[in-house]
């Protein structure tokens, strides 16, 4: 009868985990058969793709917190919510991205990084799922960026391309809207091969000092954002601050001996 029950319980993060897949696909169905809505409102355009990849990083931070709640953890779940991960969070932004910003001007560049970008989001899984296989707990420190963190850049940026920018940011800006986009791919495929220690945001955090410290400085340094660039810009300062800011701390500490986060127990 546990048995019984135990298996009707998988299937509400099991729903979770699909539906962080099909919410990927919709964005992919969305990019490859309504282009035309990209040239006539990509404000629009964005919107919609932004919330739907916002509806997918909601389902997949949900379908792992079910599943540790309600004591159904399973390898099969782990495996499923990795190839949900690398559709949702992989292969979406790619194809969005390059449909709307290379396709008309492909070059080595452009197709190697989207390519870079892909193939490191399939290896930073590969190698989360064996890591999570070998942990007896989890640990408050992913080692290197994880796919679901680059998404958030993704929601952030296609959010911020629609709030009304989307439909005046591509005139006379075509060529380094691309050249950033290249950087972007090949650096977020960097980071999540490399072994930077990214903070888990599941994590508990010790309110310590330290941590006063940082959320006012944060705090502060948001208002100062907002205050010359507008509340629309918040949604790209706070990703990148997590991504990019993160190896700058980690060299920070090694710079000054201090104590290392690669001493935190990676995922």
């Amino acid at each position: 009868m546990n048995i019984k029950k135990k298996l009707k319980r998988e299937w509400i993060p099991t729903m979770l985990t699909l539906g962080n897949l099909g919410f990927g696909f919709m964005v992919i169905w969305l990019a490859l058969t309504k282009r035309d809505m990209f040239f006539e409102d990509s404000a629009r355009f964005f919107t919609i793709l932004g919330a739907l990849l916002f509806v997918a990083c909601c389902c997949d931070f949900l379908d792992g917190f079910v599943a540790r709640k309600m004591h159904v953890s399973s390898a099969l779940g782990l495996e499923l919510d990795s190839l949900a991960d690398l559709v949702s969070f992989g292969v979406a932004p790619v194809i969005v991205f390059y449909v709307c910003l290379f396709d008309d001007r492909p070059s080595f560049f452009s197709f190697g990084a989207c390519l870079a970008y892909l193939l490191s989001g399939a290896f930073r899984l590969a190698r989360f799922n064996q890591s999570a296989g070998q942990a007896s707990k989890p640990g408050a420190y992913f080692d290197g960026l994880p796919i679901t963190g680059a998404s958030l850049m993704w929601v952030a940026l296609l959010l911020f391309l629609g709030q009304g920018l989307g439909n005046s940011i591509f005139e006379g800006h075509e060529t380094g809207l691309r050249r950033a986009m290249i950087f972007l791919f090949a650096a977020l495929g960097f980071l999540m091969v490399s072994h930077f220690p990214y903070r888990s945001l599941k994590a508990p955090v010790k309110k310590s000092s330290h941590f006063k410290r940082n959320a006012i400085f944060l705090a502060l340094l948001a208002a100062l954002v907002m205050i010359r660039f507008g509340p629309a810009a918040m949604l790209i300062a706070i990703p990148v601050l997590y991504i990019f800011g993160t190896p700058v701390a980690a060299y920070w500490k090694k710079v000054h001996n201090k104590e290392p986060l690669l001493n935190q127990r990676p995922l």
